[in-house]
């Protein structure tokens, strides 16, 4: 699936209000691109060959804008194989933490990423935030991102 630029502009916007809304240092979105293959689930880490392209950044160095990480990897492949919310302080302390060079992330002591589901319940893509200093983060924030995630998933299926 090939964006528009008019989506990735809005995409762009969104993730710069988004964290203009809630004070945080960074906040990006990572589509799923790839179908897995033949007969593979969610789960199936083995056969998978989905991975997460950076579309939009604000507080990252926008040159990693386009980079690809293998859905196996990362905390952001984690949200994205799993479905599932992942909060926690020092990322990089986590042992899916991958980190990209030369985005400027290593700035970044906090990290929440919420899974960006299609109409169908599929995760497409992975919204995440990010903090240079320590951040307990509340259920109005996750609730406000996965308000973000449905404006997201709008984008995508537009560009389908």
């Amino acid at each position: 699936m090939e964006m528009t630029l008019h989506n990735l502009q809005a995409e762009q916007e969104l993730v710069a209000h988004l964290a203009q809304r809630l004070h945080v240092d960074v906040c990006s979105f990572y589509r799923v691109e790839h179908a897995p293959a033949a007969g593979a689930s969610v789960r199936d880490e083995i056969d998978d060959d989905r991975e997460l392209v950076l579309e939009a950044t604000c507080g990252l160095n926008q040159s990693a804008v386009g980079y690809r990480i293998p859905i196996q990897r990362g905390l952001v492949g984690r949200v994205a194989r799993t479905g599932k919310v992942v909060a926690l302080q020092n990322p990089e302390r986590h042992p899916d933490f991958h980190y990209v060079d030369g985005s400027g992330e290593e700035r970044c002591h906090t990290f929440m990423g919420i899974p960006v589901r299609d109409g169908d319940g599929q995760v497409n893509g992975v919204l995440v935030v990010q903090t240079t200093s320590p951040h307990q983060f509340e259920m109005h924030e996750v609730s406000l991102m996965h308000a973000a995630g449905r404006r997201l998933d709008e984008l995508i299926r537009k560009a389908a």
